[in-house]
């Protein structure tokens, strides 16, 4: 008897011997189903798995290398510190620059001051007269006995000074004599006594043909000395800045300069050499003489605010100690009030730290309403080139209304 064929299976699975409508066949297909989705579970979480772990690699990576750059919060300014694979120190330049900036000194010593004060004027907002009478003084004495009475008011072929087309200066500190002090603060009325003693002066427009604060920060940026370059042969340079920042039209009033140098829309004419450029002017000549006129903070703030909308410019400037947008406030007084005064008494002891720290420079400081003082001083130190003679009767207080800045002054009340 021969045995019939055996049907053929299809199948090929681990139940293929099995018939497939037999209830053995289902329940090992949901074992293998099951088992399928287990294996497929655990390479997924595997994967997810080492996806995280990479993240977290990289996002570690990335906080290294966000670690070896400092930002500096006061001013906006960034500094990147080298560190070597090799050793964790970092260079002491980068890290002494960092701390020790000129302007963090000056910012943190201004706070520190205003803080303080209680019924007295903090110092950077009043003028050190002693130090200045002293300086005359000793000056003096010096060449009294380096050429005696005769010689007192003689120009020396050997002094510091520098030749102009007027003939020789007598001054007896070295020139030029560069006005650090403000705009609004006097440099009208010094300009006025250095033309009228016979130097080569210029004050912004006059005397020139451009402003000296965009052409000096034009030359420092190719690395032109500023000051041979936008003032060459000139002995005072009695206002250096220029507040015409983005958006703001200069005031049109010499219709032969209005074409010349204006700002524009597109362009920033917002420059203070006096903030920006003495390390500059050090460099190109250790000698110069720095004058600083101080007026009551009070009367130069209520002067920005009344006279051509001053404080919108300055609002609008970005300075190293006054970053563009500040005041915000501008109808809060006290805040503006205290704004500025922040402002100018870093600006002071900025100028006053510099001189500290270069000796070389002569710092004449004076108070624009003590006309007795500023007399016997620029008297003294700046004779008329003409006979050698005290220039004392130059001195006399200038402004744009006529009367010592007081026309456009209007009390100032926090």
């Amino acid at each position: 008897m021969v045995n019939p064929k055996p049907k053929q299976i299809q199948a090929t699975s681990l139940s293929a011997a099995v018939p497939l409508e037999s209830p053995a066949a289902v329940a090992a297909a949901r074992r293998i189903t099951m088992v399928a989705t287990e294996v497929n579970a655990l390479w997924n979480t595997k994967r997810r798995t080492s996806i995280v772990f990479f993240c977290l690699i990289v996002f570690c990576f990335y906080l290294i290398a966000y670690n070896t750059r400092t930002t500096s919060l006061d001013y906006g300014t960034e500094t990147t510190v080298l560190k070597s694979n090799t050793t964790s120190e970092t260079t002491s330049e980068t890290t002494s620059q960092t701390e020790n900036s000129p302007w963090d000194r000056a910012m943190i010593e201004s706070d520190t001051l205003l803080l303080s004060k209680k019924s007295l004027l903090p110092s950077c907002l009043v003028p050190n007269t002693a130090k200045t009478k002293r300086l005359v003084k000793d000056i003096l004495v010096s060449m009294k006995q380096q050429h005696g009475n005769s010689a007192m008011r003689k120009t020396n072929n050997n002094s510091n000074t520098t030749a102009t087309s007027k003939g020789n200066a007598a001054s007896l500190v070295p020139l030029p004599a560069l006005n650090l002090g403000m705009p609004k603060c006097g440099s009208q009325s010094l300009f006025d006594f250095f033309e009228c003693a016979g130097y080569e002066a210029t004050h912004r427009f006059l005397n020139t043909d451009h402003p000296e604060a965009l052409c000096m920060r034009d030359a420092a940026k190719i690395q032109f000395p500023p000051l041979a370059t936008c003032a060459n042969q000139k002995d005072a340079m009695l206002q250096l800045d220029f507040e015409f920042p983005f958006g703001h039209s200069k005031i049109k009033k010499n219709k032969e300069k209005e074409i010349v140098f204006e700002s524009k829309l597109h362009r920033d004419d917002c420059f203070f050499p006096q903030l920006s450029l003495l390390e500059e002017i050090h460099q190109e000549n250790p000698n110069a003489t720095f004058l600083l006129v101080f007026r009551p903070a009070k009367d130069w703030i209520s002067s920005l605010i009344n006279f051509e909308k001053r404080l919108l410019y300055f609002r609008d400037c970005d300075f190293p100690n006054l970053p563009r947008g500040i005041p915000n406030n501008i109808e809060d007084r006290t805040h503006v009030f205290e704004t500025f005064e922040r402002f100018l008494c870093s600006h002071i002891l900025h100028v006053r730290n510099f001189v500290e720290a270069h000796p070389s420079h002569a710092l004449i400081e004076l108070d624009l309403y003590d006309t007795e003082a500023n007399e016997a001083v620029l008297g003294a130190l700046f004779p008329f080139t003409s006979n050698g003679k005290e220039s004392s009767n130059c001195w006399g207080h200038s402004s744009h209304k006529g009367d010592l800045h007081k026309a456009d002054w209007v009390p100032f009340s926090q």
